[in-house]
């Protein structure tokens, strides 16, 4: 009888890892979900490029800023103060960060870096300028960048603006703005209404310091780069430009909110490495065998099931 029960909580665990292990990825920017929102293809974009992708999922300051490395944050949280020093410290060694945010904390970080730029805060639409509907606004090059020709086009979904605030020591330039007919909807009605400031509106900007090599690119959208839009318009050359030169990109993952289904395979994975640790020593091993053992013969005793025939 203890054997069956030993072998019923065995399947029945095996059951909930399996679960857990097979479910879907579906979390937004996540590298390994190859949904609509995902990051998987830019993974593959980068691969094909020649580029080394590091997906990162430790604090940024345990990296090397170096000229030939780049960072892309995608609507991060939590950035500590040490790693907005870190992201400087890339900058002045020639790294590039790519930092894509609409309505978030990246903000905040671009504050406590002291970049020019700042976010408007409120979505921008286009009801003539636009792919499939007035949400997916296009904006259009101005070829301050690079090998991001004039007049391609990115499409955009629900941006936000990009506001320029002259800084001491910073020099910046507008990489794509959104046309003449585009609007800022402050009441979030889907519709221009009298008073809400027009286009055209700065989408992307590049800012950098002056006498140092490197740069910022600010995009005030953040799913520019995931499965279902990194394929529209010239989202692809933007990201080609930027990263031209580049030998490693890093994808941060450390700053982006996990689902729950994240957290649990965390969970599982650093308790199955504890169990492959423990079950290399034969007498740890052996020692659990016979502690799951006494634990259910316990509980069939309790239950008054016989436990020896």
């Amino acid at each position: 009888m203890v054997k069956r029960l030993v072998l019923g909580v065995l399947l029945a665990a095996l059951a909930v890892l399996a679960a857990v292990a097979s479910a879907p990825d579906v979390a937004d920017y996540s590298p390994s979900n190859r949904g609509w929102n995902g990051l998987s293809r830019l993974l593959e974009e980068l691969r094909i490029m020649g580029l080394e992708v590091v997906v990162a999922s430790a604090p940024l300051y345990t990296l090397t800023p170096s000229p030939g490395l780049a960072v892309i944050l995608i609507s991060p949280s939590g950035v500590e103060g040490a790693e907005v020093s870190w992201l400087n410290a890339l900058m002045s060694a020639g790294g590039r960060v790519i930092l894509l945010e609409d309505f978030g904390e990246g903000g905040e970080i671009l504050h406590r870096l002291g970049a020019p730029v700042r976010l408007a805060g409120a979505p921008v639409l286009d009801d003539v300028l636009y792919s499939k509907q007035p949400i997916f606004p296009v904006a259009t090059s101005t070829g301050a960048l690079p090998g991001f020709l004039a007049g391609s086009a990115l499409i955009l979904n629900v941006p936000s603006a990009l506001e320029l605030e002259p800084r001491e020591g910073w020099e910046t330039v507008v990489v794509a703005e959104t046309s003449e007919y585009s609007f800022m909807d402050l009441n979030y009605n889907g519709v221009r209404d009298s008073g809400e400031p027009v286009g055209p509106f700065p989408v992307a900007v590049l800012a950098r310091r002056r006498g140092e090599p490197g740069f910022l690119l600010v995009i005030s959208d953040p799913s520019v780069l995931i499965n279902c839009m990194l394929g529209e318009g010239d989202n692809a050359r933007l990201l080609a430009a930027a990263l031209e030169g580049v030998e490693v990109v890093v994808v941060d993952v450390y700053h982006r909110p996990r689902s729950t289904l994240e957290e649990a395979r965390a969970a599982l994975r650093v308790g199955f490495n504890a169990l492959l640790s423990a079950f290399r020593d034969p007498l740890t091993g052996c020692a659990l065998i016979t502690l799951i053992t006494v634990m259910v013969s316990v509980e069939a005793y309790k239950r008054g099931v016989r436990v020896w025939r």
